[in-house]
């Protein structure tokens, strides 16, 4: 797993939190988080499960907002404290799903560049229940907002807030998106439904969560539109785009 936090615990001031300029009971409700975010490089099962109990009680954006508001006032160590438990979040309601479902097509063929086929196999396997999808939500919106937030300064630290499970359940679908490139949109919903039946927010709006690869293979979807011909062009590597965009049709 990825982590953003210092190592061993890190001391966190309550003040920051009491001094807040935001609901009282808001803040009451998510004590428990921060009680842990001193010790989030560390997390136990225990206060994992602790922290996804609070959170599917919780506002999405009530949370993301008081998340982002503590993280701008508490300095280095407890924002990056916050993050790291964000991630931790992702990793105990995603890892386990993720390595079965990963041995599970370990075993597969030439069925496996069928998208129909993988999100067979894999469906039941991710399911996740609605205290885990409420946290996994907030989780993933306070890591984007903070990846995309000025005042977090995270540009050269993506690490931060990438999510490695989410980037892996991305690639086990790569052979089935390259195999049927040539229809972008029908791609993109499939993946949708499959996100929506699992439970996971579209990561359409987290690419930041994710590595290289697995951008890549979602602006793929999103940036094709439907109906485009393939096309062969001959481009000098340094200057690719460019050399494209020449020989692409109008």
């Amino acid at each position: 797993m990825g982590g953003a936090c210092f190592g061993g615990r890190v001391s966190i001031n309550p003040a920051v939190l009491a001094g807040l300029d935001a609901d009282p009971r808001l803040k009451a409700q998510l004590a428990p988080v921060f009680k842990v975010v001193g010790r989030s490089s560390s997390l136990s099962v225990d206060d994992a499960e602790t922290v996804v109990q609070t959170l599917k009680d919780v506002n999405l954006e009530e949370a993301c907002n008081l998340f982002l508001a503590w993280m701008a006032k508490i300095g280095a160590k407890g924002c990056a404290g916050l993050l790291t438990l964000m991630q931790r979040i992702i990793a105990h309601t995603m890892a386990k799903r993720m390595l079965a479902a990963q041995n599970k097509l370990s075993t597969g063929g030439i069925e496996h560049v069928e998208f129909g086929r993988v999100a067979a196999k894999c469906e039941e396997i991710l399911q996740l229940n609605a205290p885990e999808r409420a946290a996994l939500q907030i989780a993933m919106g306070t890591l984007s907002r903070a990846s995309r937030s000025s005042t977090m300064r995270l540009d050269d630290h993506p690490a931060s807030y990438f999510a490695p499970d989410l980037d892996a359940l991305v690639l086990l679908f790569r052979r089935a998106f390259l195999a049927d490139i040539s229809n972008p949109a029908r791609n993109l919903q499939r993946w949708r439904d499959f996100e929506s039946e699992i439970g996971l927010p579209h990561l359409e709006a987290h690419l930041s969560l994710l590595g290289r690869k697995a951008k890549r293979l979602l602006l793929g979807l999103l940036l094709v539109p439907e109906g485009v011909q393939q096309t062969t062009v001959i481009v000098n590597r340094d200057r690719s785009f460019l050399d494209s965009l020449r020989q692409l049709p109008t």
